[in-house]
């Protein structure tokens, strides 16, 4: 009988409100902790593809720049860079420049026929 008593107190302060809540206290604070960590693992994975992405365009970049750095270890590498960047030529070669035909009229703004300039006016009284 004594057992029985035993186990009944025991039950008793083990169910007990405040044991309950204790429980619950560090219950709480396990999923707070577990949760940061989830957090903190989905923001790594969001940064980790960021850095896949800014590395495959930095790769891209490198083999840009060294595609051009092959180009120009050549001499016509270098003068077709020269030739585009500036507007020379060599020895004995000539240039041509064509115009447009737009571009080649010189453009003046133009008066109304009516209306002319006050110096205009003054200057044709003298003529």
């Amino acid at each position: 009988m004594h057992q029985f008593k035993k186990k009944r107190t025991f039950k008793r302060r083990l169910y007990s409100k405040l044991v309950l809540i204790v429980l619950l206290t560090i219950f709480i604070f396990i999923v707070r902790g577990t949760w940061d960590i989830y957090k903190k693992s989905q923001e790594s994975k969001r940064k980790l593809n960021l850095a896949e992405t800014e590395f495959i365009e930095l790769e891209e970049k490198k083999s840009s720049i060294e595609h051009r750095i092959d180009r120009l270890s050549t001499e016509t590498g270098i003068e077709e860079e020269i030739r585009s960047k500036f507007d020379v030529v060599r020895d004995g070669e000539e240039v041509i420049v064509i115009v447009d035909a737009k571009e080649a009229t010189a453009t003046e703004p133009e008066t109304p026929k009516g209306i002319k300039g006050f110096f205009t006016t003054f200057f044709s009284w003298f003529q």
